[in-house]
């Protein structure tokens, strides 16, 4: 009994080790059929290389055709060949680095918008590098593009009339000054959602052409300005003490101590049309 249970068990094993065999033999003919098609695959790209290389070959030879027949092109290379013209004919001046105008800067960010920069700078000799700069501030070129829409035009332009106002008055304008006064005028246009940071100071004072600049002289004393001022405190303090409408905490010795009217260290706002002014005075009784 044992002997024919061993054969038996011999039977099946051997049976067991064909079907093995078998696929075996199986995955080695799709192996084989695998390999042939990707040796096909490589015959066929092969071949298909050389007509895509000559595609783009034609596609950037009818590009650049089409850069050379823009009028924008045409009239950017007709400006930059009579600058080259110029600078050749003053090699023996030291400083002849590159300078480009603003049109010849907006003639080159339009061609970048419709053709690869690549290309343009190839074409036109301008750095790749150079034309990336100007896209991105391409709001800086005079174009009359400033960036973003303004959100609140009517209380932009209501700050802008308050600055010219001070500044007419040679008087300083910190940036302090500046959230003070565009807090309340929203208050009264009933604005929320602007929250006046110092972000929003930033791109206020770029987009507006102003820039900070410590006051580099100081304006002496106009004994008429100060007569006026002290007739109206005396009269201030006069009604006070007769009405005695004044609370006590107010009251205070400081006994000859001066009291300063100003502050050179702030920076203040300047406005473009004080460019050609020599200094930016501010006078004894800006208000901070």
């Amino acid at each position: 009994m044992e002997s024919q249970k061993s054969n038996q068990n011999i039977i099946i094993l051997d049976d067991q080790i064909n079907g093995i065999d078998e696929q075996i033999a199986q995955l080695n003919q799709q192996k084989e059929f695998l390999e042939q098609k990707k040796a096909d695959l490589k015959k066929e790209k092969q071949k298909l290389l050389p007509n895509v290389f000559e595609v783009l070959k034609s596609n950037n030879k009818r590009k650049r055709a089409d850069i050379c027949d823009d009028p924008e092109y045409l009239v950017l290379m007709n400006s930059l060949n009579k600058k080259s013209k110029l600078t050749s004919e003053m090699e023996g001046n030291k400083d002849t680095r590159k300078t480009y105008t603003e049109e010849e800067k907006r003639l080159t960010i339009s061609l970048s918008k419709r053709f690869p920069k690549s290309e343009v700078a190839e074409e036109t000799k301008i750095s790749v590098n150079n034309i990336k700069k100007w896209k991105n501030a391409e709001e800086d070129l005079g174009s009359g593009k400033r960036g973003k829409r303004v959100m609140f035009p009517q209380l932009e332009e209501r700050i802008k009339a308050w600055i010219k106002s001070e500044r007419e008055k040679k008087n300083l304008v910190s940036i302090r000054r500046l959230i003070a006064f565009g807090r309340k005028e929203a208050e009264i246009q009933k604005i929320e959602k602007l929250k006046f940071s110092w972000g929003w100071v930033s791109k206020f004072i770029k987009r507006n052409g102003y820039w900070l600049q410590s006051p580099k002289a100081k304006v002496g004393k106009e004994v008429s300005l100060l007569q006026k001022n002290v007739l109206e405190f005396k009269e201030k303090i006069k009604n006070l003490l007769q009405t005695g409408n004044y609370d006590l905490n107010f009251v205070l010795n400081i006994d000859e101590t001066g009291i300063a009217t100003e502050t050179t260290k702030s920076k203040t706002i300047v406005i473009p049309e004080e460019s050609g002014e020599q200094n930016t005075d501010i006078k004894e009784a800006t208000v901070r």
